[in-house]
């Protein structure tokens, strides 16, 4: 906007970006090689405006550091947040060692452009909060997640799961399902995983890596086992503590080759060792492994990979105890393995207004 006066005529006074424009060509003129004395000369007359001067020092002073944006990493990773701040304002001639041959006018317009782009840019990546990054996997899925910082995800079936990486922390809420955490290390931001209101941090005192399995069974119930390292399970909120029963400073640990179950009565810790935590990765791999798990156990793991569910309809057999690895979403296989060897009957029913049905099992005697 040009301000005018009552006869319509341009006014005297100048506009903020006539003032930044001739800034910008200052700069550009006096980092040339051709820069005269009587050009610099007839700068300190214009600088000695102090509207002028203010925002000759500005542009001046971001042009300066505009090389120090490499130094800003992206959203999920280290920014500078002072790259601006703290400024000298002691105003010094630039060096007149740059022999650029741009036209000045296109060069001026470049230089203001850039200056207000990259503080612009500096400013909201110090301000602003990096997003949360979702992830989710359907029923029968599996996904692959490699972080910025080097650590990595294995997502399970069925999950989801949120991701925040920022200078300070790194930041998990695994919201459904379950996931295998292998975590990079950095001593400098934590990595903590939310889930059901319980705050799983790994304990990193070096450059370590770390490896654990948290699986969310209901809303207050979770699992978590740990093959590599050592974690700290703490409340979320005030909330946790008075569910649990216990004080807000109360924590629990977890070395390699445990597993912890969180429920609302209370944490169960359990010395399981590092072969069977490994077997119950198996669906890593896509496989289920059992080891002695009964047969409604087993129904229940599988249906949690597979639309079409198992339902064991006979008592009986409800506590038949069950050894082997299977295909995760193939149950087809897995009902036939029953019938060979189990004993076991199957018959499958389709659901009304689905193309998916169930299989009901019962004894075959």
């Amino acid at each position: 906007m040009v301000e005018l006066d009552s006869a319509g005529a341009r006014s005297t006074m100048t506009r903020a970006t006539d003032i930044e424009q001739q800034a910008s060509e200052w700069i550009i003129r006096s980092e040339g090689g051709d820069f005269t004395e009587i050009q610099r000369a007839e700068m300190q007359r214009w600088l000695k405006e102090p509207r002028n001067r203010t925002t000759f020092l500005r542009l001046n002073e971001a042009w300066r550091r505009a090389s120090r944006m490499r130094d800003a990493r992206p959203l999920e990773g280290n920014v500078d947040p002072d790259l601006l701040k703290n400024t000298d304002l002691s105003w010094r001639l630039p060096n007149d060692t740059n022999k650029s041959g741009w036209p000045l006018r296109v060069a001026a317009a470049a230089a203001l452009c850039l200056i207000i782009y990259l503080a612009g840019l500096t400013a909201w990546l110090a301000s602003s909060p990096p997003d949360w990054i979702k992830y989710a996997t359907s029923i029968g899925g599996f996904a692959n997640i490699a972080l910025a910082d080097g650590s990595a995800i294995q997502l399970n079936t069925d999950s989801e799961l949120r991701a925040r990486l920022t200078a300070h922390s790194r930041e998990i809420q695994l919201v459904r399902g379950e996931a295998l955490f292998k975590v990079a290390g950095d001593r400098h931001r934590p990595f903590t995983i939310e889930a059901a209101n319980v705050a799983v941090r790994v304990k990193q005192p070096g450059e370590t890596t770390a490896a654990l399995v948290v699986r969310v069974r209901a809303p207050s119930a979770i699992d978590v086992s740990v093959t590599r390292g050592s974690v700290v399970l703490e409340p979320v909120e005030r909330l946790f503590d008075i569910a649990f029963r216990r004080s807000a400073v109360e924590t629990s640990t977890i070395v390699e080759g445990d597993l912890a179950t969180v429920r609302p009565e209370g944490v169960h810790l359990m010395r399981v060792g590092l072969e069977e935590l490994n077997r119950k990765l198996s669906w890593t791999a896509g496989l289920l492994s059992f080891q002695g798990e009964t047969l409604a156990e087993v129904t229940d793991e599988f249906n949690r990979y597979n639309r079409k569910h198992l339902i064991v309809t006979d008592p009986a057999i409800a506590g038949r105890r069950i050894g082997g690895a299977f295909q995760a979403t193939d149950p087809d296989s897995f009902v036939s393995a029953l019938r060979k060897g189990f004993g076991v009957r199957a018959y499958e029913q389709p659901l009304e207004n689905s193309g998916v049905g169930v299989i009901r099992l019962t004894s075959a005697r």
